[in-house]
Parts: C-alpha cells; structure tokens; sequence
C-alpha cells in the first residue's frame, strides 16, 4: 500500500520557507509479548531507546535524526549548535507503569521538512526494540500497527 503525501502547510503569504513545509505523522500500535515495566513518565525511554537502536542498525539515520547539520535542515544555513531535530516523539500518555502481556501502547513519531522518509527505518528499529525489550524488565512488544495520520485527522493504516 503506497504511503499518503507528506502534509504540505497551506499558511498564506508568509515566508517561503514555511509554504513548502512538509510533515508527516504516524502512530504505532504496540501490543506487548511479555509484561512490560515503564517509568510513569515514557518519553525519555522511548526517544533514548530507539536512538540506540537506530545507531548500531542505521547510523545514516541515526545521525540525520539525532545529530543534524546545519546543512541538512536548511542548505546554506550557518552552523548552529543544538539544531533541532527533524522529528518529534509522542510517547504513551497513559501513567500508567505496568503492561501485562497482550496490552496495547502507541505512540507518535512526526517526521519534518527532508526527514519524512525514515518510516520504513523507525519501523524497523521499533521493531527491533520490541525483540531486545524496554523498561526496567526488559519486556517485550512487537508493532502490530502503523498509521497514517492525514492532515485531517483520520487515520489510515499502513503496516500491519
């Protein structure tokens, strides 16, 4: 199934930067193997978690998502600190800490401007993290789903 066109913001007469911005966001649908112990607070774990597994199984992305130039976010640009990532994490919101096996998680990963295209490798290093475990046990999950969130707000499935 081909995946929907990245979000194009349609924001008027500002700068021209901001007329061909592009996003695309997508929730996975984690469903658990072995119980799972998370901290109440999940963001961390998660956005520290797949960035180790991007980094031994895809450095190229690791680096184009955790460690950007300058060059890669706005060719031309003059070399800044501490860019901002092309990405944004939305972890599971529920507080709560333990997920016995066969429970549900989700969360949100937004891709920004060149970036849009590391789906298919976040897919894949989540994928992995769920054989390798998280949390403090170690637990397991696999990615059961994966949705398209178009701009309005519906989403349509793309992996399963």
């Amino acid at each position: 199934m081909p995946l929907p066109e990245p979000h194009i913001a349609s924001i008027g007469n500002r700068h021209p930067f901001l007329l061909a911005f592009r996003s695309a966001r997508f929730r996975f649908r984690l469903r658990t193997v072995s119980h799972v112990e998370l901290p109440a607070e999940k963001g961390s774990i998660f956005h520290g978690a797949l960035g180790h597994v991007l980094k031994r199984q895809a450095p190229l992305s690791y680096r184009f998502l955790y460690e950007p130039t300058s060059a890669e976010i706005a060719p031309g640009a003059a070399l800044q600190r501490d860019l901002p990532r092309p990405f944004a994490l939305l972890p599971p919101l529920e507080t709560t800490t333990e997920f016995p096996e066969g429970s549900e998680l989700s969360l949100e990963l937004t891709f920004f401007g060149h970036d849009i295209g590391q789906l298919s490798v976040c897919l894949s290093a989540l994928a992995t993290l769920g054989l390798l475990g998280i949390g403090r046990n170690r637990g397991r999950f696999e990615v059961a789903e994966v949705e398209a969130i178009l701009p309005d707000g519906d989403p349509r499935t793309v992996y399963r």
